[in-house]
């Protein structure tokens, strides 16, 4: 049986000192060794995506996922219990962690409880009841930082070197605002031959980028005997009903959201990076104190479904309708939906079916509508807090690394080296 350990913060220590917060590790004990804490979920429904949205974050801040808690789906309540072991064991180790310190700090829950509504809120526009809100966990996404010199990525070695120049200036009380004029010296190998340039930071691009491996699966026709996703016991039933996951290039938000949309399954592979406490208090004059969890692997698949529901409405009748059934087919239809009424109505005014497909595909419409809205102020509820967070826990911050000039685009999202297996299989 393996034991969560958490190691004290070292408040002395001139990095500590010097970072923005206190960080420490935690690991996990199994046969008196240490090992990183990798856990996986099982797949989980998602109606929308749930990664940062794009409508109310800057690319640099989309940097994590908010999943759901399915009061009525295992695989979330599964992954509720595994995290709330981890903040259990914060609860547990504050003296230990903290130290004389301990009573000034306060533990902010992983799980986060839903945002209640003010009365004036609970309702639509039009009157009805919004969806309740679940419980919802923040996993960061893994990213790190790659070098390119026009617009070529620098390979190890180089990229050591710019690290490590960068490292040393700050180390020596430089300024971040004169990284820009640090000299570097790379090696390139140039037609056979190995040449060495001295260039300004400012001549070299430093991109935040996902490191955070995503598999996906889109599977078009699937078997008439196919497992539910959530059924299938192990990966290779999965592989035989749903085809193997393929490795996709993720390296910006704008790449994730090809992959990572509505109507999807998803699992995560993940693990908490590190404890996290406030140096100074918040407005309510507490200091916070919790753990990061962090997104190693995705594992994604979309299922391309042939039900016709109310958002299909407009695309069953765009076209024309007439002469593609027998009148059998046509019967039989009517006598499975309205057994006295549809095979009379054969023959009356088109005029009258025209209104009827009129008004489903409004109701259709104002349905689909409907459903965004409520995810929208689900994120923009998201992106108020997340300003908030920043100031007091500055989770995303890294400390190992300096944020370097910007030469193109920056794109983005969080720290950690990846560690986790090729394919999204928990490990033993």
């Amino acid at each position: 049986m393996s034991k969560i350990e958490i190691e004290p913060i070292s408040f002395d220590d001139p990095k500590q000192k010097a970072s923005v917060q206190y960080t420490t590790k935690i690991s996990l004990v199994k046969d008196g060794k240490k090992v990183y804490p990798d856990e996986v979920t099982g797949f989980m429904w998602h109606e929308y995506s749930q990664f940062a949205s794009a409508k109310y974050f800057a690319p640099e801040k989309r940097d994590f996922i908010k999943v759901p808690i399915n009061e009525n789906e295992k695989t979330s309540q599964d992954f509720m219990k595994t995290v709330e072991k981890y903040d259990k064991a914060l609860k547990e180790q504050m003296d230990s962690v903290f130290g004389k310190f301990a009573k000034l700090y306060t533990q902010i829950p992983s799980v986060k409880e839903p945002k209640e509504d003010d009365e004036l809120e609970m309702e639509n526009d039009d009157g009805k009841p919004k969806k309740p809100k679940s419980k919802s966990i923040k996993l960061r996404l893994n990213t790190g930082w790659r070098y390119y010199y026009d617009e070529t990525p620098l390979d190890k070695d180089n990229t050591n070197a710019v690290r490590k120049a960068v490292t040393d200036f700050l180390g020596k009380g430089g300024d971040k605002k004169d990284i820009e004029n640090i000299i570097v010296e790379l090696t390139f190998n140039e037609n056979g031959k190995t040449t060495k340039k001295k260039l300004k930071m400012s001549e070299i691009d430093g991109r935040k980028e996902i490191i955070t491996k995503v598999y996906h699966r889109k599977v078009e026709n699937l078997a008439p005997d196919a497992k539910k996703v959530q059924d299938c016991t192990d990966n290779d039933e999965l592989e035989k009903y749903y085809g193997e996951p393929k490795l996709v290039d993720v390296k910006t938000p704008e790449d994730l959201d090809k992959y990572y949309r509505y109507n999807c399954y998803v699992r995560f592979l993940y693990g908490p990076s590190k404890v996290w406490a406030a140096k100074t208090k918040d407005d309510n004059g507490k200091r916070k104190t919790s753990l990061q969890f962090v997104c190693h692997q995705i594992d994604i698949i979309n299922v391309k479904t042939n039900v016709n529901t109310q958002t299909n409405v407009k695309s069953i009748y765009s076209g024309y309708g007439f002469g593609s059934r027998s009148q059998a087919q046509i019967k039989k239809s009517g006598d499975d939906d309205e057994p006295d009424e549809k095979a009379t109505k054969i023959g009356k005014s088109d005029k009258t079916d025209n209104k009827k497909v009129t008004k489903q595909a409004i109701k259709a419409d104002d349905s689909d509508s409907e459903s965004e809205d409520e995810k929208s102020e689900d994120e923009k509820s998201e992106s108020d807090e997340s300003e908030s967070e920043s100031e007091s826990e500055s989770e995303s911050e890294s400390e190992d690394e300096p944020e370097p000039p910007k030469k193109g685009k920056g794109k983005a999202v969080v720290e950690e080296k990846s560690k986790a297996s090729k394919t999204p299989v928990k490990r033993k």
